[in-house]
């Protein structure tokens, strides 16, 4: 069931809170990621249709602390090159996904970038990083079942 008063994101449901009612009222809209999303071990980053990051868990708040405490309010084609610029203008324009693994610091990561929606249109972009561990299994589910 789908009320009127939800942003529905692949994976994440975004509800409207009283806590971030003063900074969103300009957008006409209040979002809030719910608490167990806040601590979860994947870097989050939702902004909306022009680029203004309007929200960032801890752990996206962590990755990019070099950049400041956290970046909710600015926006991403001041930190992003015009290549990238480009691709998130691609992405809000054909609604399509950009899924890619990349290597920082000794570490891999999986990014998953994705517009998200309200009422049928894009409202923005979501950006999942996720930590992946040096050796990871890869199950066929279209394989034939084991028997037991």
């Amino acid at each position: 069931m789908k009320r009127a008063d939800t942003i529905v994101i692949p994976f994440i449901f975004l509800a409207i809170n009283e806590r971030f009612r003063g900074f969103y009222t300009k957008h006409k809209r209040n979002i809030m990621i719910s608490d167990w999303f806040q601590e979860t071990n994947v870097a989050l980053t939702v902004s909306d249709k022009n680029g203004q990051i309007i929200y960032m868990n801890q752990k996206a708040c962590a990755v990019f602390s070099k950049f400041g405490e956290c970046l909710v309010g600015s926006n991403l084609k001041n930190c992003h090159n015009e290549t990238s610029v480009q691709k998130m203008a691609h992405l809000l324009e054909s609604g399509q996904s950009n899924i890619y693994t990349i290597e920082k610091n000794g570490r891999k990561k999986i990014i998953i970038q994705l517009p998200w929606s309200s009422n049928q249109a894009v409202e923005g972009l979501l950006e999942l990083s996720i930590e992946l561990p040096e050796e990871m299994p890869h199950h066929n589910r279209d394989a034939a079942p084991i028997s037991p």
